[in-house]
């Protein structure tokens, strides 16, 4: 019996020592291949060295909000910096994480991370997060305005599919002028002059001191006769 309960230990610590060793050797082996990608240069490698202090007081005290949104950034900076989407990857991934531990609490999470779905070209990511979004935050713009420009410029929806965006969102939201105000770009940019006419009547209406507004009223005007 002693002898079975010996083994059992045994069996326990080899196990820990691989996957301890297996994450350390994991570990050395992404921070060779980041090393190689930052190619020497000294401001990025600077970057990465802050990066790397994040992860380290992350894994001291996890589960803090504020410090997954600075990560996130700050592989996003630099994967800007570089252009090099290995690090709109390492973005995602935070923001994907922080989505699915805090998302709730803070819908920023999905639409980050609905951002970098767009730019690493993984529309149908993005249009999830957005919906998520939608669904936990459904008095906040963006995930509408996100989500309907999404179906816009990078997925090419038809005209049906982008206005019920907006639509749903003018209905939702108390104050809606930021969705108006897609929507009547939108509706100007496809030449239904006659109904971006109304929108942005309404945002002059809403908005006297607003020359912009006048103008593109004015011009509305006579392209809708």
């Amino acid at each position: 019996m002693l002898l079975k309960r010996h083994l059992i230990i045994g069996l326990i610590i080899i196990i820990l020592a691989l996957v301890i060793g297996r994450s350390f050797l994991t570990a050395q082996l992404d921070d060779w291949q980041i090393s190689r990608r930052l190619n020497g240069n000294a401001e990025w490698l600077a970057d990465y060295q802050k990066i790397k202090e994040i992860i380290a007081r992350d894994q001291k005290e996890p589960n803090d909000i504020g410090r997954q949104f600075t990560l996130g950034l700050a592989w996003k900076s630099l994967g800007e910096k570089t252009q090099d989407k290995f690090f709109f990857e390492k973005s995602l991934a935070v923001y994907r994480r922080g989505a699915e531990y805090f998302g709730a609490k803070n819908i920023l999470f999905y639409w980050n991370a609905g951002k970098l779905a767009e730019e690493l070209e993984r529309y149908d990511e993005a249009e999830k997060y957005y919906l998520k979004s939608i669904k936990l935050g459904e008095s906040y713009a963006e995930g509408y305005q996100y989500l309907a420009e999404l179906y816009q410029y990078k997925l090419k929806s038809p005209k049906e599919k982008i206005l019920a965006v907006y639509e749903e969102g003018i209905k939702k939201l108390f104050n809606a002028a930021s969705l108006i105000q897609g929507r009547a770009s939108y509706l100007r940019s496809i030449g239904d002059y006659e109904a971006a006419l109304k929108d942005y009547e309404l945002l002059a209406q809403n908005f006297p001191n607003s020359q912009a507004f006048k103008d593109v009223v004015k011009e509305l005007e006579a392209k809708a006769r």
